[in-house]
């Protein structure tokens, strides 16, 4: 996919565990790219396999992963670019839920 600028949704990328060089320099160059669909738990930021693979994205954009996968580099075009929410969320953000006349709050998802 690397330098197609007119992608702005990349397909859902279900594989489990990522192997070496897997995802390198996949969506490089993809200006206009702003949703990605990770689901991978394993294998992330090692023996290249996410490197530069989101250099020179669109500024902004929606990181969906599973909840529990916490290992990614942030702010980074090798794992989520600066500017970009997660799974809707953007990095340190809080939901309030507030009943019962108690607030709850929670982190956002990163």
């Amino acid at each position: 996919f690397r330098n197609c600028t007119s992608l702005t949704t990349a397909p859902e990328l279900p594989a489990p565990t990522l192997e070496s060089n897997c995802y390198y320099c996949m969506f490089l160059g993809c200006t206009d790219l702003n949703s990605v669909t990770c689901l991978a738990t394993s294998g992330i930021n090692s023996n290249n396999s996410t490197t530069n693979w989101l250099y020179n994205v669109a500024a902004t954009g929606t990181f969906v992963k599973p909840e529990t996968m916490n290992d990614w580099e942030l702010n980074s075009p090798s794992g989520i670019p600066q500017g970009w929410t997660i799974n809707g969320k953007l990095p340190g953000q809080f939901t309030v839920n507030a009943s019962g006349g108690k607030v709850n709050f929670s982190q956002g998802n990163l």
